[in-house]
């Protein structure tokens, strides 16, 4: 494991991979703000949505994934994103 991994804090902004079942309107990319959606498919044809973006605390995170899960999208993952990969993500 790299020795110089950045501490995360619940209070703090950071970026996540959250990955559902299903496809994900666009327009949830307003109720999140700047978004990166990701459609994907398996090997086994399943439909899932990756939505990366920053929550400015992991309570903004738990908003969004009580959201999704309003709306019925079988949550897949929720994964941290390191803050070199979303920049890499813009190109």
């Amino acid at each position: 494991m790299a020795k110089n991994r950045q501490k995360l804090a619940v209070h703090q902004p950071a970026h996540y991979r959250v990955r559902v079942q299903g496809a994900v309107s666009e327009s949830y990319c307003d109720t999140f703000g700047d978004m990166t959606i990701e459609e994907e498919s398996d090997a086994g044809q399943q439909h899932a949505t990756a939505l990366i973006t920053e929550y400015q605390d992991q309570a903004g995170l738990m908003g969004a994934l009580d959201f999704l899960c309003d709306r019925r999208l079988p949550l897949l993952l929720v994964e941290y994103v390191p803050k070199e990969i979303p920049e890499a993500l813009e190109d």
